[in-house]
């Protein structure tokens, strides 16, 4: 694999690769791996932008000092993925993009990791046309996209590096638009101070009365009358201003009077955030965060002071707790290991701030990540029926078996369950679990109280009469009816079951039941509408009852009691325990003949 040289991005420069292939003729497929080796301290900048054939695209970029990825459809929309690990810290970094179909991966190094399925049914070639490096044309840069300021080592696309003359790429012609150098020895040195408790200060002299400053911030720090910057040793008679995060928010205030500013954007959210504040001598006070300009009447008489003190952090009240870098006065650097800046409580060349909510939440299905002291916490969407710490447990057990295994504690009440799951087709039901049969779950339906059929002349015939079966859960309340459940609730709960039984009993007096092998009377069907031939008691289709089974019934000749048609009463019952076919979907009765003592009951 051929080498490539570390070009330097100045924030202004960009290169731009154009492939030379024809639509028909492109070597790339919609599946494709790119690499880029980066080294930079800029926490905004773009590093690379490809656009195809089709207007589809892959951005890579920096934002707020995390690594983004989107991949956009030919019709405009993009997907993005965030990539938590630090990549601002001036060390060269192995960055990953995968596009597998309509699947997209973001990596660092070989731990960091984030995925995304697009579900936007693209499934195109961002990389057979445009690749930018650096940075973006004017009509495509934007303040979201800044150019880039740092290097790139290397970029490789499907394992080929570009450019080279290898003959996987040759088909690409490369321009430089700016002052790109093939050196990575300009490139800034990345320099974090820690301001590790609410004492922790840097103090140092603008000047000149009319000065502009500017540094990069993070902080976690959610309070009220936090101090940011302040100029505290002006006279008296003067009105001295003093910028404070108040529970989030950046604020400009004016001492000794009603003035205050805000800043709408959040500042505490453990990102970089950038800050310029300009003093003229025109008594006017400027103040830029994040690309969003207040200008603002400053303090009179401001300009009899040579050299205002700056004091970064704490001054006289609580001060900022957090991270410092890139502290500019008049644009130029300032030296804060000079003698003439003084730092109390300073820790450098170390930033331990940090967001465990952002850029990558770990809060799922839909949980909102709240930062609280050394920690966070997920506030579930209450619409979504989940819970945990991390908002990814399902709330509902699949069966009174599973919510006592998670509850051991084994309190009979009502219990909504879920057998099929958050993605199962079926919605959450109501039923009664009973904490001394923990591992039972309990349905009852309609025909649970014995019920006769009719002897009379349009009952007379095979399954001549149909009772659909309603099913309803148990509830702790004797007079109080469970909420219906489904035949498909019901089947449900029967797959993810070790076992089930459902019960089943005929009483006759001269009235036959399965009439074993001639045409059945009365019959069974399945949870799927299946007919079946068998009773309570004895295996799936065998036509027979459980006296037939044990060869016990009343008339030995036959496969159950009733098929003896008797002048007796006699009972078929038992359960039936093949759950592949239940619950019970339907009963279908009927008479072979009317006589003065024919008798039907069941349940």
């Amino acid at each position: 694999m051929a080498s490539s040289p570390n070009y330097f991005f100045d924030g202004q420069n960009y290169i731009e690769y154009v492939s030379q292939v024809t639509p028909t003729t492109s070597p790339y497929s919609s599946n494709h791996t790119v690499r880029v080796w980066l080294t930079t301290s800029s926490t905004e900048g773009l590093i690379l932008h490809a656009i195809g054939r089709d207007r589809s695209a892959i951005t890579l970029q920096l934002w707020k000092g995390f690594l983004q990825c989107g991949f956009t459809t030919p019709d405009g929309r993009t997907k993005w993925l965030s990539n938590s690990a630090k990549v601002t810290d001036n060390k060269l970094h192995s960055l990953t993009i995968r596009k597998l179909g309509h699947i997209g991966y973001l990596s660092v190094g070989t731990t960091s990791t984030a995925d995304a399925n697009f579900t936007m049914g693209h499934n195109g070639s961002p990389l057979d046309n445009i690749i930018y490096t650096g940075g973006v044309p004017s009509a495509l840069t934007s303040p979201q996209r800044p150019h880039l300021i740092g290097c790139i080592n290397k970029i490789e696309i499907d394992q080929y590096t570009l450019p080279t003359g290898n003959a996987a790429m040759k088909f690409w012609s490369r321009r430089t638009i700016g002052n790109t150098t093939i050196s990575c020895a300009r490139s800034t040195r990345y320099i974090p101070y820690a301001f590790p408790n609410t004492t922790s200060s840097i103090t140092f002299n603008a000047p000149s009365t009319a000065f502009s400053i500017s540094f990069s911030f993070r902080t976690v720090h959610y309070n009220f009358g936090i101090e940011l910057l302040s100029l505290p040793q002006l006279p008296a008679q003067l009105n001295s201003f003093i910028v404070m995060i108040d529970f989030g928010k950046l604020s400009v205030k004016f001492i000794g009077t009603q003035q205050v500013h805000y800043f709408q954007n959040t500042v505490t959210d453990g990102v970089w955030h950038h800050l310029t504040i300009s003093v003229d001598n025109n008594d006017r006070f400027t103040t830029v965060l994040d690309g969003i300009s207040k200008s603002l009447d400053y303090l009179s008489g401001s300009d009899n002071i040579p050299r205002p003190t700056i004091v970064i952090g704490h001054a006289s009240g609580t001060g900022f707790n957090g991270c410092l870098r890139d502290v500019k006065m008049n644009q130029f650097p300032v030296n804060l290991d000079a003698n003439n800046v003084s730092k109390t409580l300073i820790s450098k060349n170390e930033c331990l701030t940090s967001n465990p909510c952002y850029p990558v939440s770990p809060c799922f299905n839909g949980g909102v990540c709240h930062m609280r002291t050394n920690t966070f916490e997920c506030i579930c969407n209450r619409s979504k029926p989940y819970q945990g710490g991390y908002c990814h447990l399902y709330q509902y057990a699949k069966s009174c078996h599973d919510k006592f295994q998670s509850d051991p504690r084994n309190i009979s009440n009502n219990y909504e369950i879920d057998p099929d799951g958050p993605y199962g087709a079926n919605v959450p039901f109501t039923v009664y679990c009973n904490g001394i049969s923990p591992s039972q779950t309990v349905a009852t339906h309609n025909h649970t109280l014995q019920q006769t059929l009719t002897p009379i002349a349009k009952n007379v015939g095979p399954g001549k009469v149909i009772m659909r079966l309603a099913y309803r859960a148990t509830t702790n309340n004797i007079n109080q009816r469970g909420n219906a459940i489904s035949i498909s609730q019901l089947s449900a709960l029967t797959s993810v079951s070790d076992r089930c039984n459902q019960d089943l009993s005929f009483s006759c007096r001269r009235a036959l039941l399965l009439n074993s092998p001639g045409q059945p009377y009365i019959w069974w069907t399945s949870q799927d509408g299946r007919r079946m031939t068998n009773w309570a008691g004895a295996p799936s289709n065998t036509s027979k009852c459980a006296c037939g089974v044990s060869k016990s019934c009343y008339n030995t000749t036959k496969s159950c009691n009733c098929d003896a048609f008797a002048d007796v009463l006699l009972v078929d019952q038992g359960a039936l325990s093949d759950k592949r076919y239940l619950p019970i979907k339907e009963l279908h009765l009927g008479f072979s003949q009317i006589t003065n003592s024919t008798f039907a009951g069941y349940n």
